[in-house]
């Protein structure tokens, strides 16, 4: 009889100490980032300016792509969100000034054709104006973590570039050389995307 009972009591503290245990608070002085989802304005700008495109050919995925154009009010809402989650400016920000910017998430099934920046590969034009012109900078961007708070398309498969071209617009107005209409280009062996902004 006893030992049925210091089963039973005993089961109870240990359920307590694993309920209650498993418990814990953020506290006062702990904040957890919200999802890029959940915050709403940076939602509608990440919204606007992202477009993705997927090759698909026998059945297979041969590429997605998930491409963000760094348009003037986007950059706005990004350096806010950054500012907010980091305590410190965004400084990829200041080195896009009056170019055209995309931050580029990419998925491939063939590995060997992840490179973004090799043109052997991959052929990356931005139209704009009348004018096409090739990317000055593709920068490959390794820190997943330090991004996916601001870019949800963000997996662990795909790889994330930052894609720079230098659009010289024939008149000084920087808004129209950062937001103007463009259309990218991403060409590859098995295919391409062309992305309208």
């Amino acid at each position: 009889m006893f030992r049925k009972w210091a089963y039973k009591i005993f089961f109870i503290i240990f359920w307590n100490i694993f309920i209650f245990g498993c418990i814990s608070s953020a506290g006062p002085n702990n904040i957890v980032h919200e999802n890029p989802a959940e915050d709403e304005n940076y939602d509608k700008n990440y919204e606007r300016s992202t477009s993705n495109a997927e090759l698909v050919k026998n059945f297979e995925t041969h590429f997605i792509i998930y491409a963000t154009r760094l348009n003037t009010s986007f950059r706005s809402s990004l350096a806010k969100r950054y500012l907010k989650l980091f305590n410190e400016p965004q400084p990829i920000l200041a080195e896009l000034s009056a170019k055209s910017g995309f931050f580029v998430s990419v998925y491939t099934r063939n590995r060997d054709k992840i490179n973004l920046a090799d043109q052997h590969i991959w052929n990356i034009q931005l139209s704009k104006g009348g004018e096409k012109v090739n990317p000055t900078t593709i920068r490959y961007l390794k820190d997943k973590s330090r991004w996916q708070p601001f870019f949800k398309d963000i997996s662990p498969w795909s790889r994330e570039y930052l894609v720079i071209f230098d659009i010289d617009t024939g008149t000084k107005d920087e808004k129209l050389a950062v937001d103007g209409a463009s259309q990218l280009l991403f060409s590859n062996s098995d295919g391409r995307a062309i992305f309208n902004w």
